[in-house]
C-alpha cells in the first residue's frame, strides 16, 4: 500500500480514510483506475485547505486477491503509532466509479451506470447499525452528482471474506465503511 495524510487541527482528531485499490483483474480503466484517479484528485483538492479531521489517502494492492493491501495497512497502524480505531474513523472506499454490479428494479442499465452508488459494508455484528444513513444524508446531500444509496448493505462475516471491495475487509475489523462506485 501507499498512504499519505493531511493532519487535522488536533492530535486526537477523528479520521477519514479515502482508499482505492490499484490492482485489477477486469477492465483496469474502470476497476480501478477510476477510483485511484478520484482519490488522487481529492488529495490534490484537499491539500489546499485545513480540516478538523485527519484525512488519510490509502492506495492498496491485492484487493482482487485476499485484500493483502488493506491487511498490511491495518497491521501497520499500531506499529506506527497511528490513532486510527473503528470508533474514530470512517472509511470511504472508491472502486469502479459508475459501475454498479447490482440489479435494481425500475432503473435501466444506462441509469444505473450514470449514477454514483453508495454501498455500506457492515460486519455481521453491525448490520443493524444505521450509522451510514445519517452519514450519507449529511455529507452527500449537496452533491452535484446524481447518487443512489444502496439499501442492500454488503454484510461480511468473519472467515467469509467475500466482499466485492476493500470496504468489506475494513468492515470486518468493525470500521464504518462505505464503497462509492
Amino acid at each position: 500500500y501507499v498512504s499519505g495524510i493531511l493532519p487535522g487541527k488536533h492530535k486526537d482528531s477523528k479520521n477519514i480514510i479515502l482508499t482505492a485499490h490499484f490492482d485489477s483483474i477486469w477492465t483496469g480503466a474502470d476497476d480501478n483506475a477510476s477510483g485511484v484517479t478520484a482519490v488522487l484528485e481529492l488529495a490534490r483538492r484537499f491539500s489546499q485547505g485545513t480540516y478538523t479531521h485527519n484525512i488519510y489517502f490509502v492506495f492498496t494492492g491485492d484487493e482482487e486477491f485476499n485484500y493483502l493491501g488493506v491487511r498490511t495497512f491495518l497491521s501497520d497502524l499500531s506499529e506506527q503509532g497511528y490513532y486510527i480505531t473503528p470508533e474514530n474513523t470512517v472509511v470511504i472506499n472508491v472502486d469502479s466509479i459508475g459501475q454498479s454490479h447490482r440489479t435494481v428494479p425500475n432503473i435501466t442499465d444506462a441509469e444505473r451506470h450514470s449514477q454514483i452508488w453508495i454501498t455500506p459494508a457492515l460486519s455481521q455484528d453491525r448490520q443493524k447499525d444505521p450509522w451510514w444513513k445519517e452519514f450519507v444524508s449529511r455529507y452527500f446531500a449537496e452533491s452535484p452528482l446524481p447518487f443512489h444509496i444502496d439499501n442492500e448493505p454488503e454484510i461480511i462475516q468473519a472467515g467469509e471474506e467475500n466482499g466485492y471491495s476493500d470496504a468489506a475487509l475494513f468492515a470486518l475489523y468493525d470500521f464504518k465503511a462505505l464503497t462509492v462506485s
